[in-house]
C-alpha cells in the first residue's frame, strides 16, 4: 500500500510542476508539424487495386498531405514480390482517383508499389500491394460467312508479339490451327477458311512465345442448307422439316401470324449471324413429348399474340433456348399456358436477349398455373417497360424442386404496383440473383407469398426501394443509363461499371 501512495504522490507533483512552469512561461502555440519526409499512402479502405477488362488495373487512394505526385511501379510475373530489376511499367502521375492503367500483360501476377513524391522533402515508403490479370482480348470483331471467318484485331496493340490463332468448335469435332504471318500483324487481319456452316466455334491467339491468350472471340458460322426467305412459310417449313431439322430465317420481314405447332424438336435461326431477320406475329406451341425448341438470332415481334412459347397439351416436352433474340409487343410475354394444363419443362433457358414493350397489365412474362418448369435460366439479358404483374409466377402444383437462376441482367421500368414483383413462387426449390441491375421498379424481388429460397449476390438497385429491400446486400446506386427511354442502358456511373453489374452488353 505504501508503494501506491507514494507513486501517486509523485505523479500528482510532476502534474503541479508542469502546470506551474506553462503558467509562468507558455510556449507559442503548435499549429503544424514539419517532418523529415512525405507520409505513405494510407492503406485504408479506399485504397483499392482492382482488375477490369482482363488487363487494366483501377487504383483508388487517399490522397496524402503536400504530395506532389505519385509513383508507381509495376513488375511482371513477381508472385514473390522481390521487385528485382526493371520494373515492366512506371508511372508517375498526380493525384488522380481512380487511376486506370492500361495495357497490362495478360494471365500475369504483378507485384506492384506506390510513393508520393513532392519537391524539397524526401519521398515517402514505398507501400506494396499485388495483383493477377486475366486473359487478353485484343479482338474487335469477326465477319463470318458459311465456311470462313474474318477476324481482326488492334495491329497497334498485338505489335509483333503473336503467333497462332486456333479456331475449335465447341463440340470439338473440328480445330484448324492458323499461324500469323508478319503482314496479318501489321495489318490486324487474318482469314481462316475450312469452315462448317452453322457451327459455333471459339479462335483463340496466343502471343509469340505461346505461353499467355492475347484474344478470345466466339462466333457462328452461317446457315449451310434451305433457308425461308421472306414470303414463304415458316409454318410450312416446320411441318416438313425432320426431327432435329434447322430452320435459316433470311433477312426481311416474314409475318407469320399463327400458332406454330412444335412436335418435333427443331432449331429457328437466323440465316446471317449478323442480320437477325423479323418474325412477326409467331407463338411456339410444343405439343409433343421430348421434344425441344431453339430461337437463335431473331427479332420476335409479337403482334396480336400472347406469348413466344406454349405448351397447350399436358406433356413432358425437353428443353426451350432462346438466345441472343429480341422480344417484342407480346400481350403477355414468354409463357402462360392458362391454369389447366399441367406441363411439365425440363429446362427454359434465355441468354443474350433484349425483351421490351410486353406483358399488359394483369399478366405475367412466366405464369406457371398446374404446371412446372423445373430449371429456369435468365442471364446476360434486359428487360424493359413491362406492364406486366410478376416476372415469373410459379404455383406449387406438380410435385418437385425447381431451380432458377437469373444472373447479369438488367430490369428497368417493371412492375408497376407494390403488389407485384420478379418473383411470386410457391413451389419448392432454390433460387439464385446475382449480379443485376433493378431500376425504376415499383415491385419487389418476392411479392408476398413467395416460399422459394432465394440467394443474392452484388446486385445493384435504384428507384426501386421495394426489390432493395428484398436484398439484405444489394447497393444502392444510380446507374446513370445513357438513354434507358430509348433502350440504351450502357453504364455510365464507374462503381457499377466496373462491379461487373447488368447485361454485359452494356459494359463492354
Amino acid at each position: 500500500m505504501k508503494k501506491i501512495v507514494t507513486y501517486i504522490t509523485y505523479t500528482l507533483g510532476v502534474v503541479v510542476a508542469l502546470f506551474v512552469t506553462s503558467c509562468s512561461d507558455a510556449p507559442e502555440e503548435i499549429t503544424e508539424v514539419d517532418y523529415g519526409r512525405l507520409f505513405s499512402v494510407y492503406i485504408d479502405s479506399d485504397f483499392t487495386t482492382n482488375v477490369i477488362n482482363q488487363t487494366t488495373l483501377r487504383m483508388t487512394w487517399t490522397a496524402v498531405d503536400k504530395a506532389e505526385a505519385y509513383v508507381i511501379e509495376l513488375f511482371a510475373d513477381d508472385e514473390d514480390m522481390s521487385f528485382e530489376g526493371t520494373p515492366s511499367r512506371i508511372v508517375e502521375t498526380e493525384y488522380e482517383s481512380p487511376l486506370l492503367i492500361e495495357g497490362l500483360q495478360g494471365e500475369s501476377t504483378y507485384a506492384g508499389r506506390i510513393k508520393a513524391v513532392a519537391s524539397g522533402i524526401a519521398d515517402s515508403k514505398w507501400v506494396e500491394f499485388s495483383f493477377e490479370t486475366g486473359a487478353e482480348n485484343i479482338f474487335a470483331s469477326a465477319t463470318v460467312g458459311i465456311h470462313d471467318v474474318t477476324l481482326t484485331w488492334s495491329a497497334e496493340v498485338g505489335g509483333t508479339d503473336l503467333s497462332t490463332i486456333t479456331v475449335r468448335s465447341t463440340d470439338g469435332d473440328q480445330t484448324i490451327t492458323h499461324s500469323i504471318t508478319s503482314s496479318e500483324m501489321a495489318a490486324g487481319t487474318a482469314t481462316i477458311d475450312g469452315l462448317v456452316g452453322f457451327t459455333t466455334y471459339t479462335a483463340v491467339m496466343l502471343s509469340a512465345d505461346g505461353t499467355r491468350t492475347r484474344g478470345t472471340i466466339t462466333f457462328t458460322t452461317n446457315y449451310d442448307g434451305i433457308a425461308i426467305g421472306p414470303g414463304e412459310s415458316l409454318k410450312e417449313a416446320i411441318e416438313s422439316a425432320a426431327d432435329g431439322e434447322v430452320i435459316a430465317v433470311m433477312p426481311g420481314e416474314h409475318v407469320v401470324d399463327a400458332n406454330l405447332e412444335i412436335n418435333k424438336s427443331i432449331s429457328i435461326v437466323a440465316a446471317v449471324s449478323d442480320d437477325k431477320p423479323i418474325v412477326i406475329g409467331a407463338q411456339f406451341n410444343l405439343t409433343d413429348a421430348s421434344v425441344n425448341l431453339t430461337l437463335t438470332n431473331l427479332i420476335l415481334d409479337g403482334t396480336g399474340k400472347s406469348n413466344v412459347t406454349y405448351v397447350s397439351d399436358e406433356v413432358a416436352v425437353g428443353d426451350i433456348l432462346i438466345e441472343s433474340c429480341e422480344i417484342i409487343n407480346y400481350e403477355k410475354a414468354f409463357l402462360s399456358p392458362g391454369s389447366s394444363v399441367k406441363f411439365d419443362i425440363n429446362s427454359y433457358t434465355i441468354n443474350n436477349c433484349i425483351a421490351h414493350d410486353c406483358g399488359a397489365s394483369g399478366n405475367d412474362l412466366f405464369d406457371v398455373r398446374v404446371g412446372i418448369i423445373r430449371d429456369l435460366t435468365v442471364t446476360n439479358s434486359t428487360f424493359y417497360n413491362f406492364g406486366a404483374r410478376h416476372f415469373l409466377r410459379h404455383d406449387a402444383s406438380i410435385t418437385g424442386n425447381i431451380t432458377i437462376s437469373i444472373d447479369k441482367c438488367t430490369f428497368y421500368g417493371m412492375f408497376n404496383s407494390t403488389s407485384y414483383g420478379l418473383l411470386y413462387v410457391r413451389q419448392s426449390g432454390s433460387c439464385s440473383i446475382s449480379n443485376c441491375i433493378i431500376a425504376n421498379t415499383v415491385g419487389g424481388c418476392e411479392y408476398s407469398g413467395t416460399t422459394i429460397s432465394t440467394t443474392y449476390s452484388n446486385n445493384y438497385f435504384y428507384e426501386a426501394d421495394n426489390a432493395a429491400g428484398n436484398d439484405p446486400s444489394g447497393k444502392i446506386e444510380n446507374p446513370e443509363f445513357a438513354d434507358p427511354e430509348n433502350g440504351d442502358f450502357t453504364i455510365m456511373n464507374e462503381n457499377v461499371y466496373y462491379s461487373g453489374a447488368g447485361d454485359q452488353r452494356w459494359i463492354q
